[in-house]
């Protein structure tokens, strides 16, 4: 099967009755990735505030925080990071990168990223790293991660449709770093 038989809600079996998941396609995987750390720094941040606790960064590694007052955040590529792109202000939000970098392999002299393009079934390419700025960590996660696969076109949705999501991209061959129109800090 190809790589693109393997992506999809299509090959999932859900069984909400019994609490399980099962793969449909054989070398199909399942990976949470930053949805999955995004679930988890809001579980922690959860408890936090039930113990009143009123200032703090959640901080689950490199791609996903979530902050509890107003925390500074920011976000580099993963192979630059001592050069971040994105650097914000957080006031009871979240926020996640999402990175082609770090987790991929070269493939026949080219760097190949681990995200998929679901239509192509090839890794995602245009925009190096992604950061986003919302309301829950998980729908950053997702947000920055789906930014990888549509690229710029998509900043302009999210300032009409998601006025409370920010988007900032790094764009691969040019270096060229550009912004959803509400995007709340300049770096």
């Amino acid at each position: 099967a190809t790589a693109r038989d393997r992506v999809g809600l299509a090959g999932l079996q859900l069984e909400p009755g019994l609490g399980s998941v099962g793969l449909l396609a054989e070398g199909m995987v399942l990976d949470l990735g930053g949805v999955g750390k995004g679930h988890g720094v809001a579980l922690v941040a959860r408890v936090l505030r039930e113990h009143g606790v009123t200032s703090a960064l959640v901080d689950g590694g490199t791609s996903s925080v979530v902050a509890i007052g107003v925390q500074p955040a920011g976000f580099a590529e993963a192979d630059r990071p001592d050069q971040p792109f994105a650097l914000l202000t957080l006031a009871d939000r979240a926020a996640a990168c999402s990175n082609v970098r770090g987790a991929g392999f070269w493939h026949a002299g080219e760097y190949l990223g681990h995200i998929l393009d679901p239509r192509t079934g090839w890794p995602t390419h245009g925009v190096r790293a992604a950061a986003v700025a919302a309301d829950s960590p998980v729908a950053a996660e997702v947000v920055s991660t789906g930014l990888l696969v549509g690229g710029p076109a998509l900043l302009e949705h999210l300032a009409t449709r998601a006025p409370d999501v920010q988007a900032r991209l790094v764009l691969d061959e040019s270096d060229q770093v550009v912004s959803s129109t509400n995007w709340p800090v300049a770096s």
